[in-house]
Order: C-alpha cells, then sequence, then structure tokens
C-alpha cells in the first residue's frame, strides 16, 4: 500500500528511510487516508518554489482532483477550495486538510470499496455496502478492516471453491 502511493502520487519507488517512516505511521493506526494526504500535502508531489500564492493552491487543487478523483474540477470547485483554504483571508484548511476531505469523500472511497467487492465477491458494491463501508473508513476505520469484514463474511465463504 505505501508503496502504491509512493508510485501513484510521487512517480517512484519508496526509499528505504521514507519507507520506515510510513511504516511506523501504519503501525502507530494511521489510516491509508491519513497516509495518502501526507503524500499529497508534500513538495515533492506538488514542487513549486513560491507555495504561498493563490495561483500555487488554485493549481494545487485542480491537480488533487485528478489525481484522487479521476477527473478535472470545475471552476467553481477550484474556487471552492481556494476559499476554505482561506487565501483570502485568515487561515483555513491546510494542505494536508483539504487531501484528507478528498480522500475521505464518497466519490472517491465508493470505487476504493467497490473494487474491494469485485476482487473478493467477484460482484459489484451494492447501496447498502457503499453506506456502511465508506461510513467507516470516513470515520477512522482502516481499509484492512473492510477487507477482513469481507473475507469473514458468509458471502465470501459461500463464494470459495470447496476442494475438489
Amino acid at each position: 500500500m505505501i508503496t502504491d502511493a509512493y508510485k501513484t502520487y510521487l512517480g517512484r519507488d519508496p526509499d528505504p528511510a521514507g519507507l520506515r517512516f510510513w511504516l511506523g505511521k501504519m503501525a502507530s493506526g494511521w489510516t491509508t487516508s491519513q497516509i495518502e494526504s501526507g503524500f499529497l500535502a508534500s513538495t515533492e508531489y506538488f514542487p513549486r518554489v513560491d507555495t504561498a500564492t493563490i495561483s500555487y493552491n488554485f493549481e494545487w487543487v485542480g491537480q488533487v482532483y485528478v489525481s484522487v478523483l479521476g477527473r478535472h474540477p470545475s471552476l467553481d470547485e477550484q474556487l471552492s477550495w481556494l476559499h476554505r483554504m482561506s487565501m483570502f483571508g485568515w487561515p483555513g484548511l491546510t494542505r494536508t486538510q483539504v487531501a484528507m476531505d478528498f480522500l475521505l469523500s464518497s466519490e472517491n472511497l465508493a470505487p476504493v470499496v467497490d473494487g474491494y467487492y469485485r476482487a473478493l465477491l467477484g460482484r459489484s458494491l451494492d447501496p447498502s455496502g457503499q453506506a456502511t463501508w465508506v461510513r467507516i473508513l470516513q470515520t477512522g476505520g482502516r481499509d484492512e478492516d473492510v477487507i477482513g469484514a469481507i473475507i469473514a463474511s458468509d458471502e465470501y465463504w459461500g463464494n470459495v471453491p470447496s476442494p475438489a
């Protein structure tokens, strides 16, 4: 998972020190979203010399839309995030907080959980499962917990072929 985050957000394999750092965070209870938000908020993800400008944050938000949600934002969506980051007044959300909002959005998590369903149950995610599992992830549950619960389900074990 950490190697995938490095490749997805930084376009490279992890270095040993970085891998140890993120494994330590995971061991201390950090969720996948918390770890990925660290990558998205890093200057390696979106390097620029002048990081305290409106245009920097505008461009960064646009790139996060593409990286996390797989689409380009509307102008209104980008401006809304700029406003929440308070480039027009007192301090607002940090890039880490904004990244977490993207990562914990239903738009991002529903396809993630759907992927678990397809891989483990051989079917798409139903509305009840989506509501349940997305909410669990949004409130601090870990992806491993969702995967473990799917694997522990009667449906999963009913789909496993019996030995010949």
